[in-house]
């Protein structure tokens, strides 16, 4: 399924130019060889010998497979990526449980599962001041550091036992964890990623490798004496998609980008900022230009796999994630931070720093999404030759697979992109695609409505972040004033401890789907007659809002007493 060529034929692309990253330039008329996975040699062109599948490559441009250092996989992505030349991808923090990530990594490794190869950290380290607090922020396969020692314990039994590709740090969490974490990454020769809520420049300090979304960059370069003034929590939590996120760039201190690029290059660190899923998606130059081919390419039919709440999402991201609602000042700032944080990144290409390029997958669509970034890392001043190696070659050093993927040499994984234009001319042409090899096989480059995962995702409350709940029907619609009912509460994206709320008061509730809700009411719940706000709130962590639209139960009267029914005493 998806593939054009069986398992162990021989190939070979023909009179192609192919990319020597290392010196940056086209080797032409060339014939790269694929036999048993790997390539077999690059040689000047020449006759092939008999029972090699020959693919002529005349006039076309091959490049390394492409390599996507930040998604969060779902069972739906695989033909959207593979087609569109991802090959290899690493999922930094599953929303889904370590043991389907394993056997999706399993599948996806030699095309039973179509889609590209998967690396994956499987949770993200998150902390809290206490273990109460940090109850409910992620699902429990996420380790909870509450204490010293509890990151090296835990990264070590997922490298050990699980055998994860990265470690990754999330938000709350200590330099003292970040370095444990980083410690047994380093050991173990894996890489080690944060998106994290303290300075970037101590947690490169302390050995994390990489820095998701660019985190640790407003603690980096933004004064001290701002940061105090500032809601500590708000600042933590900051959504890194959101237009208060790039605001704070605004403030940020020419004497400290300064010095927080020296010490990030310094320690070898790589950013990973991911600029289409953060404000290149909401506040930056392409965004309509964006939103114009979203919307086509998702009325294809053969992409009817997509699920809809991704759809919605997609489609409606300038207004679920802020930048259509923010006023004139904070969009003002917002546009100006971005601008600023894209020109900290560009500084810090220019002195040597090794930038990678990745695509966050939230609100955009897979695939499509890091020929965008490619495009937004030239928009910054990146020529296109860096900007492909920050998803070829560098995006396998930060890997750890430098030796396997990231270039096209002798002995490397024939995972390829065949082009129609240079990309060293116009970073658009990595579009143009014309062929994709595989795991040494020929990828058929159309979407299918018929793709499926052969092992769908199961339900997690996780997945349940991805959009608000909603309220659809109340059965019933009305009580007598101090009765007892069930209430059936019935809409979408319910989660195993979403709880309904009357009137602001929470009320017991039981989860049956998704879409489906009972919601004990006592008579102390309904006392006296009126109009009750119902709505479900949800546990974090949530996307777009944890908190329903209010569905409205009335509550009436009731019969009359019977001492009311008497007139005259008769």
């Amino acid at each position: 399924m998806g593939y054009l060529s069986p398992p162990g034929e021989r190939l070979a692309l023909t009179h192609a130019s192919v990319l020597d990253l290392a010196e940056g330039r086209w080797l032409d008329d060339r014939v790269v060889h694929i036999a048993s996975g790997r390539i077999e040699s690059v040689v000047a062109a020449g006759e092939v010998e008999r029972g090699v599948r020959v693919v002529d490559c005349t006039g076309k441009y091959v490049i390394p497979g492409l390599i996507d250092t930040h998604i969060h996989w779902e069972g739906w992505m695989g033909e959207i990526l593979l087609v569109n030349g991802t090959t290899t991808a690493l999922d930094p923090g599953s929303m889904f449980p370590l043991h389907w990530m394993q056997a999706q990594k399993e599948g996806l490794a030699d095309g039973r599962i179509l889609g590209p190869r998967l690396l994956i950290a499987g949770a993200m380290f998150h902390g809290a001041a206490t273990e109460e607090q940090g109850r409910g922020l992620f699902a429990d396969w996420h380790p909870l550091i509450t204490g010293p020692g509890q990151a090296a314990k835990a990264a070590a039994r997922l490298v050990e036992e699980e055998g994860v590709d990265c470690l990754k740090a999330y938000n709350f969490l200590t330099l003292d964890a970040i370095e444990e974490l980083a410690t047994v990454a380093r050991e173990a020769g894996i890489p080690s990623m944060g998106h994290i809520s303290v300075s970037g420049v101590d947690a490169a300090r302390r050995g994390l490798r990489g820095l998701a979304h660019a985190t640790g960059m407003i603690e980096s370069t933004v004064p001290r004496s701002i940061l105090d003034r500032a809601d500590q929590l708000a600042l933590q939590t900051i959504k890194t998609t959101r237009p208060p996120y790039f605001a704070w760039f605004d403030q940020a201190d020419d004497d400290l980008v300064d010095k927080a690029l020296d010490v990030l290059i310094e320690c070898g660190t790589f950013l990973e900022p991911d600029m289409i899923h953060t404000g290149g998606r909401g506040g930056g130059p392409r965004v309509l230009e964006y939103e114009v081919e979203d919307s086509a390419f998702l009325q294809n039919p053969a992409v009817g796999y997509i699920p809809e709440a991704v759809r919605a999402e997609i489609l409606g991201y300038r207004r679920i994630g802020e930048w259509e609602q923010a006023g004139p000042e904070e969009l003002g700032a917002a546009q100006r931070g971005l601008m600023r944080l894209w020109g900290i990144l560009a500084e810090f290409h220019r002195r040597g720093g090794k930038l990678l390029a990745a695509s966050g997958l939230g609100h955009v669509i897979p695939g499509l999404s890091i020929h965008r970034e490619l495009q937004l890392m030239v928009d910054i001043g990146l020529s296109p030759l860096d900007a492909l190696r920050g998803a070829t070659s560098v995006a396998a050093e930060f890997l750890g697979q430098s030796d396997d993927v990231g270039s096209v040499v002798p002995g490397q994984r024939a995972d390829l992109v065949v082009l129609d234009g240079d990309p060293l001319r116009d970073i658009r042409h990595t579009r143009s695609i014309a062929h994709v090899v595989q795991h040494g096989r020929l990828v058929d480059v159309e979407y299918h409505a018929w793709y499926q995962n052969p092992i769908p995702e199961p339900p997690q409350e996780f997945t349940f972040a991805r959009s608000r709940p909603r309220i659809d029907v109340l059965t019933p619609p009305a009580l007598p004033a101090g009765s007892a009912a069930v209430l059936e509460v019935t809409g979408d994206w319910f989660a195993p401890h979403s709880v309904v709320e009357l009137n602001g008061l929470r009320v017991p509730t039981e989860f049956v789907s998704r879409r489906e809700l009972r919601a004990r009411i006592e008579p102390r719940s309904v006392p006296v007659p009126g109009l009750y706000d119902v709505r479900v709130r949800r546990p974090q962590p949530v996307e777009h809002g944890d908190l329903s639209e209010p569905g409205h139960l009335v509550v009436s009267f009731g019969p009359p007493a019977d001492d009311t029914r008497k007139v005259d005493g008769k």
